[in-house]
């Protein structure tokens, strides 16, 4: 093998696949981001504009513990994509053939 073909070098397969799920989770991001929007607003405590469909004690205990978890899924999501993209960073933009052959093997298991 000649030292041009062992300096060769192609983009990561690792950093590609990372960058196709930035862009899903970009597109995905908003309908996520209102998961349980409408819910928390309409049962229980609600809200000023809600079609209240379920009110009482229980509803009101119902609100509170999805509007919980509605806050905590948004804080989850609003953390996502600086993760996958501090990842993206931290991977080699080019490496090797034959690395990438194995990376390549690695993602189709």
């Amino acid at each position: 093998m000649s030292d041009d073909a062992a300096k060769a070098t192609v983009d990561n397969p690792y950093r590609q696949r990372l960058k196709d799920l930035r862009n899903e989770v970009r597109r995905e991001l908003d309908g996520l981001s209102r998961v349980l929007e409408r819910p928390v607003r309409d049962v229980g405590k609600g809200g000023p504009n809600s079609d209240k469909s379920w009110v009482g004690k229980t509803a009101d205990r119902w609100h509170d513990d999805a509007s919980g978890r509605r806050k905590a899924m948004r804080r989850h999501l609003d953390r996502l994509l600086p993760a996958i993209e501090n990842r993206i960073q931290a991977l080699p933009e080019k490496v090797t053939p034959a690395e990438a052959r194995s990376m390549r093997a690695d993602l189709d298991r």
